[in-house]
């Protein structure tokens, strides 16, 4: 066992010790990204159930709206309709004034 074999065990044991220090990093990185995977996965479910939840209430807004449009219809429907008898009513007491009156 000469000086050969200890510079040898030497050469080895600094290969060991690098490679030991770059699997410790790489574990590292490793664990860093799997942390940064799953909290993008977290941000991506919430922003899918924010989706989910805004496309609920879209959908009630879009239902709320067709049915104030029917009911705005239907009230002007019925404005017109009073507005008619308002006219005939008008022409009925302008026929009775006529009548009396002349």
């Amino acid at each position: 066992m000469g000086w050969a074999f200890f510079k040898k065990t030497r050469v080895f044991l600094y290969h060991v010790i690098q490679f030991c220090c770059l699997v410790i990093q790489l574990t590292k990185l490793k664990d860093e990204s799997q942390k940064e995977k799953d909290g993008m996965v977290v941000k991506f479910a919430q922003a899918e159930q924010k989706n989910i939840e805004l496309a609920e209430k879209l959908q009630k807004a879009e239902a709320a709206m067709k049915d104030c449009s029917t009911e705005k219809e239907n009230l002007t429907t019925y404005l017109q309709s009073l507005r008619t008898d308002k006219q005939k009513l008008k022409d009925l007491l302008e026929k009775r004034v006529n009548y009396l009156t002349g």
